[in-house]
């Protein structure tokens, strides 16, 4: 069975999740095939966006515990790394789809993504604490969708966070009744797939580069985008066909 599965419908490359009945956890198998699917969508011109589900009831119960004593886990450093910080390597959006279960290096995951759909019965948790551990990998994505303090108390108490809770720190952009998150991220994804893709691309890449900078590096790395994005044609023939109805 694939642990990956993989389709594409016009601009959209659909990625799932498909371990379901251990609760998607990351197996380095896993990541490395999750990892391998990402690449290539993140590479291939004919996809604008990346819509990220997982089968079964949870989205992913975190790291492959069973695995941890391998020695393989431990050379998956730079596959980690890569796997939880997609969004800022990574140009073209990401939407994902969660529900269930959202535990450990899942949080990330999810917080990397630019669009979160959960569904109501979705649950949040940094449980690396509870195996005596930090989210060292993971806590840059988390701290980044909902602040230090917020992030510092998940990291710190590895309490379990609900949807409705997520939505309001910004870890998730919709809740939605159960069963509904595929439907309703897919719906979003395909709302994207209508622009520019190339637009979109330079739209994330921008806020990569321009993270942290200081008020006047940020605004020249815009300036630059945005000198490039008049030259496009797509933005020529808006402003073309727009001078033609005034």
């Amino acid at each position: 069975m694939s642990l990956v599965l993989t389709s594409r419908e016009n601009k959209i490359q659909r990625i799932t999740i498909n371990r379901p009945e251990k609760r998607n956890a990351l197996s380095i198998e896993l990541c490395h095939d999750l990892l391998h699917a990402l690449r290539a969508a993140e590479i291939d011109p004919q996809v604008s966006v990346i819509l990220l589900d997982a089968a079964g009831d949870s989205f992913s119960a975190g790291m492959d515990l069973g695995e941890i004593a391998e020695p393989d886990f431990l050379r998956m450093a730079d596959v980690h790394e890569e796997l939880l910080t997609i969004g800022y390597r990574y140009s073209k959006p990401i939407v994902a789809a969660v529900q269930g279960a959202v535990f450990g290096g899942a949080v990330a995951l999810a917080a990397n993504a630019h669009v979160v759909v959960a569904a109501e019965d979705t649950k949040f948790c940094c449980t690396e604490i509870h195996i005596g551990i930090w989210p060292y990998v993971a806590f840059r994505a988390i701290e980044a969708a909902v602040g230090n303090r917020r992030a510092m108390e998940l990291a710190l108490t590895g309490r379990v966070a609900l949807a409705q809770e997520a939505y309001e720190w910004g870890l998730v952009t919709q809740v939605v009744p159960q069963a509904k998150a595929g439907e309703v991220a897919t719906r979003c994804a395909v709302a994207m797939e209508a622009f520019d893709g190339q637009a979109l691309s330079q739209g994330v890449q921008f806020v990569n580069q321009s993270r942290g900078l200081a008020p006047e590096q940020a605004g020249m790395v815009a300036r630059r985008f945005r000198e490039r994005a008049f030259q496009s044609p797509t933005f020529q023939s808006a402003v073309r066909r727009f001078l033609e109805k005034r």
